[in-house]
């Protein structure tokens, strides 16, 4: 469904203050004469009127009368105007007590109405006095909105001042509510990213937000492909915006706005810089005006889209000539400092700032993921005719490469390559090297050339022995992408060795070691490498927090490889969500990617797709390394298992045209494993098991233990002949640290020696771990097998247990196996009613005695309906009622 800009927007994340107001007018309709009533507080957009519109309806549809006043500017000037229409034609004359006496008798009063009070902070005095006598005599429950930071009348204050009322002070939407709010309002999936930065630059206000995406919308900054909306981060400023956020500003003097201007083109401020540029008096009346804030001894504008309204009213040349006075405030008062802040304003206004200057801003950007502006500054260096030509080309190929101009910065690196092995400075060839295998082998996968360029890194005259170190440590990164795993341990193991001090080799060496040995199934062997890192980091040597962060990713790494799913899970959770606030996309996409992958682990196969949309959506605007298919691949798998099977032949059919030739190993296994789903999910079941068995058996992954294991179990679930397999899993278990092969393999032996125990406790320890799809699929095996040898309680009980974990899988009962998608065993048997109500009391904890007595039976009859209840559900204990209930 299209987008409708006029329709009106869900009325959503505001469900605790709603029951609060609903149950303010219950207590009305209790206790007729005693006052009752409610103050909603807030700034304007955050949806005090909405909250209290909603209230109504509710009141509604219980049959209660709703009488509205609405204060306006216009009418606060003239006494009782805003209250005119709740006025008899006839009322006491020159008697304000008399008057409200004949407002309120007036009133309805079987059942007693709500008057809602909007904008109470315009009314005048006399008709605030009124209010507070209807809410004091209990003549109707009154629902009043003002706005936070005005004054508003004495009445309106003594409401909630004397205990008439309760005040509700609403909150600008969290992130999390303003996603939920926007995907219900767009009618689709919104990255992740969208909703961050459109929360973030709207505050939370849902006046902003929804004024903010209809500009974006119109503008096609913001835009829906494939049920997913995903914004370019360019705010546009419409006409409703600027009338939204200008009634805000609309007060404003010209010297104020002068002010004002001054502090939105450079905030954050230094409260001295603020004072300088604008002047302690005019600080103070926007403070007071809330237009500014001062945090942590900076001076900030109140809310982020007041300065993007303000410029775009005031226009480029008052802009600049704004931005020209701040720039000379902060070079007379700071000469010197925040370096990347003064040479961007420079630039900003027609300056030319020292190409010196711009290459030092530009390196400070480009630590700071500033991507763009690092690009910038390097080049307009280079133009500028800077002395270290070299080392711009090389930050400006750092840039380039996180804009995914591989080639160019390519270009820029081989331009630079005879000065900076010749004359660069250690850490200048370090960089430049970094740079080069990001852009040769990562970026153009030309792994050929980037060997080549290692090589030439290695015999320069300037090289050192660290040099060399380093050059090794990034062959192995090589090694690892082409599947060459125990030349990269003996290679990196060799560098570690030299016990050279630490430094950035030991750094890449210890991190490929790490990989290398994960990938192969060895990741007790990869914990230690991981401890060299986190010692590495604690050392400080260069990319230092670099250390940390591969650690981190690499035991995540571990966990996934050893099926630990849930675990994996929560932790990849946590980095993508702390990686969304403020990272590149690149960084962003693969924190996507990873958690949609972990997610997939555990079977929660809607929210894994949803982080691979992210993911895929992120990586379409810089990719890396090949990670741009590599997420289509495991979308592909998400979506097979989730029965979208042509959204599925897309993404797998995107994801080999886009994929490199070779395949880079670490995401050889997802490409396979997506084949192998896909062709399930379209019923060519013998097809994929024979994919997944020619994955196993081949090449391309014959170092991989973990990842063959898979494929070979997968193959096993579509049917392959478990006993000629079983052999290959055992040697696979006996070359592995990782236990889950071992794992795989009970399950492939079960099978081939029809053992439903060694199946069913194979499925056991598959749940312990999160991997809901593998326990669905061998509880449901275990309850065929069950099943065939006659043990009919003992197979219902396993596919009750099947059942339940595909609806946590969000499978239909009885989803066909899609290689990790069940086995198609059959639902258990539902519940009867009785059999229902008996076992949510027996969650509930109450005693087979107690259910007998509230239900009216007799203990046998309770007895007998949790017996049912019990085999049905696949449990054996009362504690475990209550889990199995819900799903």
């Amino acid at each position: 469904m299209a987008y409708d800009p006029e329709r009106e927007w869900p009325f959503l994340a505001r469900d605790a203050e709603l029951n609060m107001l609903t149950s303010v007018v219950e207590a009305g309709l209790r206790e007729p004469g005693a006052p009752s009533g409610a103050v909603i507080v807030a700034a304007p957009g955050v949806g005090k009127t909405r909250l209290a519109r909603e209230v109504a309806a509710v009141a509604g549809e219980r049959g209660i009368p709703t009488l509205r006043v609405v204060g306006t500017r216009a009418t606060s000037q003239t006494p009782y105007a805003t209250v005119a229409h709740l006025t008899p034609d006839v009322v006491p004359e020159g008697d304000a007590a008399a008057h409200y006496r004949a407002v309120a008798h007036a009133l309805p009063r079987d059942p007693r109405p709500m008057l809602v009070v909007d904008d109470a902070h315009l009314l005048d005095a006399g008709s605030a006095a009124l209010v507070l006598h209807v809410a004091l005599t209990g003549a109707a429950t009154v629902i009043v909105t003002a706005r936070r930071g005005i004054e508003v009348p004495d009445p309106i204050t003594a409401l909630w001042a004397d205990g008439l009322a309760v005040r509700v002070d609403l909150q600008p939407l969290s992130i999390r509510e303003a996603g939920t709010l926007l995907c219900a309002a767009l009618g689709g999936h919104v990255t992740a990213v969208t909703v961050h930065r459109l929360a973030e630059i709207s505050a939370g206000n849902i006046l902003y937000l929804r004024e903010l995406v209809r500009a974006a919308i119109a503008s096609g900054a913001l835009c829906e492909s494939g049920g997913v909306w995903t914004w370019d981060g360019t705010v546009v400023v419409g006409d409703r915006l600027v009338d939204a956020v200008g009634r805000r500003l609309g007060g404003l003097s010209a010297d104020d706005r002068i002010a004002l201007t001054r502090l939105a083109v450079g905030e954050p401020l230094a409260l001295s810089l603020a004072e300088d540029v604008a002047g302690p008096a005019a600080l103070a009346r926007l403070e007071a005006w809330g237009l500014i804030r001062f945090d942590d001894g900076a001076c900030r504008l109140a809310h982020p889209l007041f300065g993007d309204v303000l410029l775009t009213e005031q226009g480029r040349a008052a802009s600049r000539a704004a931005l020209r006075t701040v720039v000379d405030a902060a070079e007379r008062l700071f000469p010197g400092e925040d370096l990347l802040r003064r040479t961007t304003w420079r630039l900003q206004t027609g300056m030319t700032p020292p190409a010196d200057e711009l290459l030092q801003a530009a390196r400070l950007a480009l630590a700071a993921f500033d991507v763009d502006r690092a690009a910038g500054l390097a080049e307009a260096a280079l133009d500028g005719g800077v002395r270290a030509d070299a080392e711009a080309r090389v930050i400006l190929a750092g840039a380039w490469n996180r804009q995914m101009r591989f080639a160019d910065a390519a270009d820029q690196l081989a331009r630079a390559e005879g000065d900076v092995l010749a004359h660069g400075s250690a850490a200048l060839r370090r960089e430049w090297l970094d740079a080069s295998i990001v852009a040769v082998h990562q970026g153009l996968g030309r792994s050929g050339d980037a060997e080549c360029l290692l090589v030439r890194a290695e015999s320069a005259p300037a090289a050192t022995s660290d040099d060399c170190r380093l050059a090794r440590s990034m062959r192995a990164n090589i090694l690892v992408d082409d599947g060459r795993l125990d030349e990269a341990i003996a290679l990196t193991r060799s560098v570690l060795d030299e016990h050279a001090p630490p430094d950035y080799a030991a750094v890449v060496a210890a991190s490929s070691l790490g990989e290398a040995e994960a990938l192969r199934g060895l990741t007790r062997s990869a914990r230690d490498a991981h401890r060299v890192l986190y010692r590495l980091r604690d050392a400080g040597v260069p990319e230092a927090q670099r250390a940390g962060d591969y650690a981190g990713l690499q035991e995540l790494m571990c966990q996934m490889l050893e099926g630990h799913a849930d675990s994996a899970a929560a932790i990849a959770e946590d980095m993508y969500r702390m990686l969304v606030a403020g990272h590149e996309h690149t960084t962003v996409g693969l924190g996507a990617l990873v958690a949609g992958k972990a997610q997939l682990l555990q079977g929660r196969l809607a929210l894994a797709a949803e982080s691979m949309r992210d993911a895929v959506d992120l990586l379409r605007r810089t990719d890396l390394d090949g990670a741009l298919p590599w997420a289509l691949t495991i979308l592909a798998q998400a979506e097979a298992l989730g029965g979208r099977t042509e959204a599925a032949i897309e993404a797998l059919a995107e994801g080999r045209r886009l994929h490199r030739d070779p395949v880079p190993a670490r995401s050889r296994y997802d490409l396979a494993l997506a084949e192998v789903r896909v062709r399930a999910a379209t019923g060519d079941r013998s097809g994929a098991a024979t994919v997944a068995m020619d994955a196993a058996e081949g090449p391309e992954l014959a170092e991989f233990g973990v990842y063959r294991a898979q494929l070979l179990h997968a193959a096993v679930r579509l049917g392959a002949d478990a006993a000629r397999l079983a052999p290959a899993m055992a040697e696979l278990a006996a070359d592995v640290e990782s236990d889950l092969v071992a794992l795989l393999a009970d399950v492939v032996v079960g099978r081939a020696t029809v053992d439903a125990g060694v199946v069913a406790r194979a499925g056991d320890r598959f749940e312990e771990r999160g991997m809901r799809l593998e326990a669905m699929d061998a509880a449901g095996e275990a309850a065929r097998l069950l099943a065939e040898q006659g043990r009919d309680a003992a197979a219902r009980r396993q596919r009750a247990r099947a059942t339940r974990l595909a609806a946590q899988c969000g499978l239909p009962h009885g989803a066909p196996n899609v290689a990790g998608a069940g086995t198609g065993a059959g639902a258990g048997a539902e519940l009867s009613r009785r059999e229902r109500d008996v076992a949510m009391l027996a969650a509930d904890g109450l005693s087979n005695a107690a259910i007998a007595e509230r239900l009216v039976v007799s203990v046998r009859t309770v007895e007998s309906h949790l017996y049912q209840a019990f085999g049905k559900l696949g449990v054996q204990r009362r504690e475990e009622l209550a889990a199995a209930l819900r799903h």
